[in-house]
């Protein structure tokens, strides 16, 4: 308030300030930019990472033609490299605990029986048919997530982009007739579809339900 005498000196007179307009902040752009930069790394970075593995695989493949084997192998060497890791301090992962991994078991059994249908998909298509195969799982797995876990649907970009992944996999379809009208291969796409779309669904669940740190659940799985 400010205070103002009267013109006969009776007394003060108090006047009040007009409140000041505080206008909002507005959300920085740059933490805006910052978000968006990050998540297309870990989208690049997750499609290298797939794409060079199924590449690897099927080289092992051709020459150890023994999947469960090499499955096997390949999981050990994994979980060994993060024990020895974190035993030297190097990444940080959360111990292995009874209740913990039975809650974490039904994800590891699907993504298992998921990495056995991909083993011999390799083993029988080819590398680019797998990755086109794998490209429609979003598409189940966004279904699910709605009708299953309760998520909203998809805005009108992701629609289009889920559509957009739809027709290359009909186009790459239909110029390759021969191998996709194979019944072994039509079934082992078939059943690596539904497994991996469980799969992340599973893990959806699992890894909200259950709080470890990035490379705990690596060491889990």
């Amino acid at each position: 308030r400010r205070v103002l005498r009267r013109p006969d000196g009776r007394g003060p007179v108090h006047v009040r300030r007009a409140a000041r307009r505080v206008r909002p902040r507005q959300r920085a752009p740059q933490k805006e930019s910052v978000m968006v930069g990050y998540a297309c790394f870990l989208s690049v970075g997750y499609s290298l990472n797939s794409a060079t593995m199924a590449i690897a695989n099927k080289w092992a493949l051709t020459k150890f033609p023994h999947s469960g084997t090499l499955t096997c192998l390949q999981f050990g060497f994994s979980a060994g490299m993060v024990l020895l890791l974190k035993l030297c301090r190097v990444l940080d992962a959360d111990a292995l605990q009874l209740t913990k991994v039975k809650q974490f078991a039904p994800a590891v059994v699907m993504f298992y029986i998921s990495i056995a249908c991909n083993m011999r998909l390799l083993a029988r298509a080819t590398v680019d048919t797998f990755i086109v195969i794998r490209s429609v799982a979003p598409i189940l797995t966004q279904v699910g997530e709605v009708f299953l876990l309760g998520a909203d649907w998809p805005n009108r970009d992701a629609w289009l982009a889920l559509l957009t992944i739809s027709m290359g996999a009909v186009g790459f379809a239909h110029n390759n007739l021969s191998q996709m009208s194979d019944p072994v291969v039509l079934f082992w796409a078939s059943t690596y579809l539904l497994c991996i779309t469980a799969d992340m669904l599973i893990v959806k669940r699992v890894i909200t339900s259950i709080k470890l740190k990035p490379w705990g659940y690596v060491y889990y799985n």
